[in-house]
């Protein structure tokens, strides 16, 4: 407006319309001043102001010229004058439009860079690059005003992979949409909602006053997804997980604020609970599981794995029957690591595939020393993984081990779990283990997602009755039903039953009365060195040539 104000005063005064004495000149430099106004204004002005600025030009030059004032009335002829003054404004004009077009475009592309940079284009939300850095000012705000609470709270949605695989990812980014709005409606003059990942979100929120209304918006956060989410005409319930960081002194980077929250929601979604605060046990654990995953990692190329053998005993005459495998980690700087400990982690990272194959082999290479030391049949049972069973070809791989140590398959037995079985969904790598002449056990029966239905169907030849249930022995009643049911059911499948964790002379009585006859555990001994193993199975020879003497 100032501009275009300035533009026609000038003019006004370059032609004529209004009268300075003090500006009057016979010599007109100053009338052109008007042009370079007019490209000033394509300049610094939208195009449409200078549509306007070259409209009020040609207009106030076109009538002084017909009034026989300005710069282009000095010819005699009216005619000439004007075509002088269109033909100026015209070879000025086009130019003038022509930059003024070219540099709106270079605004509006600066502006769809911004947009870009810093803007979600599917939410619309900020973006990670545009939340850290309004997390950076932040953090200069805290250090002088070090009294103000300030949180990030990290948003992670529960079970929208499991949405996006199934309904599509039109469908997908269909929810981010809904989820985005519903953050929105929740935004306050002190918070910053952002998209941070693909099914992340992330909300900064600054000088709070106390703690508790950090917790307040995350359980508003939690209220407003408790509204199902309609996608594809359904309803689907979306459940978040939210972890929580304060800015605390010393103040960290804004990455690290951002992990912290990040690791609090992972500890949210294994705990099963809503949201949580991020503490520094948080990253203790952490930096605990890392380490302990790089030391899994060499502990395999290293070695340094040893096995356990715990007898598996008749209870009805006390006779070694065989061995179950058990895998203890020898770690040089920690000495031995629970199996507790190393392998839910060997789980998650999948190192698991490769111990479990050394267990396999390192149980039949033991296996085949014995069968050459000694004329007794002894048999082992390995435990395996879920994502052993789901290994290419994993049957196979079981089988060149047995060839390549000469054992005879019924002498190992494998044991998995009631939950892997369910897991597993493919039974075929059962019966391909089966008709090898594998033996197959349930582990821990009893204690996972039991599918009884499906029991019947799977070619396994007994269960083993989990410890829990054997320490119930002989006072809880509970227990001991279960344990009754579990005999009567496996009685009534001809499979065969191993007990658990027995530990004293009434549980070993018990489990025979109630139709157990095979059992482990520390009253027959604790698991054994591979050498005191082989003593076991040499006092077994002992007594079994005695008596066949006598």
């Amino acid at each position: 407006i100032t501009g275009l104000s300035l533009l026609v005063v000038v003019n006004c005064l370059v032609f004529g319309l209004i009268e300075i004495d003090a500006l009057s000149f016979k010599e007109y430099p100053l009338e052109y001043l008007s042009f370079p106004l007019l490209i000033w204004a394509g300049i610094y002005c939208q195009q449409h102001v200078v549509t306007t600025a070259i409209f009020t030009t040609t207009a106030i030059a076109v009538g002084a010229t017909l009034n026989s004032t300005g710069p282009f009335a000095t010819v005699e002829s009216t005619t000439t004058s004007l075509f002088l003054l269109w033909s100026f404004i015209t070879i000025v004009s086009i130019p003038t439009l022509l930059l003024s077009a070219a540099i709106k475009e270079h605004e509006l592309t600066k502006q769809d860079l911004k947009q870009l940079a810093y803007y979600d284009p599917l939410t619309k939300l900020p973006n990670r690059t545009a939340f850290l850095e309004e997390l950076d000012h932040c953090l200069q705000d805290c250090k002088q005003n070090q009294c103000q609470i300030c949180a990030i709270l990290f948003i992670k949605i529960n079970n929208f992979n499991e949405i996006n695989h199934t309904l599509g990812h039109y469908t997908g980014e269909e929810l981010l949409q809904q989820i985005a709005e519903r953050l929105k409606f929740l935004e306050s003059k002190d918070e910053i909602i952002a998209r941070f990942d693909d099914d992340d979100f992330v909300i900064l929120l600054h000088a709070l006053d106390n703690r508790e209304q950090v917790t307040s918006v995350a359980e508003s956060i939690v209220e407003t997804f408790k509204q199902p989410f309609i996608l594809q005409n359904y309803e689907y319930t979306i459940t978040p997980k939210i972890g929580i960081a304060y800015i605390n002194h010393p103040y960290e980077s804004s990455q690290q604020l951002v992990q912290n929250a990040n690791l609090a929601m992972s500890n949210a979604q294994a705990q099963q609970v809503e949201y949580l605060e991020f503490t520094p046990l948080i990253r203790e654990k952490v930096i605990s599981y890392v380490s302990l995953k790089q030391q899994l990692n060499q502990a395999i190329r290293q070695q340094e794995f040893e096995l356990r053998y715990q007898p598996i005993i008749d209870l009805a005459n006390e006779e070694l029957l065989g061995f179950e495998a058990l895998i203890r980690w020898n770690n040089p700087q920690q000495g031995f690591v629970s199996p507790a400990k190393f392998i839910p982690v060997a789980e998650e990272t999948g190192l698991i595939t490769d111990i479990g194959e050394w267990v396999t082999n390192e149980a039949c290479r033991q296996l085949q020393q014995w069968q050459q030391q000694f004329s007794c049949l002894i048999t082992v049972n390995v435990n395996l993984s879920p994502k052993q069973l789901q290994t290419k070809n994993f049957a196979q791989q079981v089988k060149t081990i047995l060839d390549l140590y000469e054992i005879d398959p019924h002498q190992l037995k494998l044991e998995i779990t009631e939950t892997a079985v369910l897991e597993i969904g493919n039974y075929q790598v059962f019966e391909a283990l089966k008709a090898m002449g594998l033996g197959l056990y349930i582990d821990d029966f009893g204690m996972g997602q039991s599918s009884l239905s499906r029991l019947h169907q799977l070619p396994f030849d007994g269960i083993k009755i989990d410890r829990c249930f054997v320490d119930g022995i002989p006072d809880k009643a509970c227990k001991i039903a279960v344990i009754q049911t579990i005999i009567s059911l496996a009685n009534t499948m001809h499979f065969k039953v191993i007990g658990e964790g027995i530990e004293t002379q009434i549980q070993q009585e018990k489990l025979l009365e109630y139709g157990c006859y095979t059992g482990q555990g520390f009253l027959f001994g604790k698991p054994l060195t591979a050498e005191a193993a082989t003593e076991l199975i040499q006092q077994q020879e002992l007594i079994t040539i005695g008596k066949n003497l006598g």
